[in-house]
């Protein structure tokens, strides 16, 4: 099931805010975001 462009940018953004990238656990989420952002604008 794809990831919605929107539902993906909220979850990296609030990963970010929330947790301020403190974790590697929730970093490489982060990056599993952004990677998904870049292929549904690709």
């Amino acid at each position: 099931m794809p990831v919605r462009k929107i539902d993906a940018m909220k979850s990296c953004l609030t990963c970010k805010r929330v947790f301020n990238l403190s974790s590697a656990h929730l970093t490489s989420k982060c990056r599993y975001y952004e990677g998904r952002i870049k292929d549904l604008l690709s």
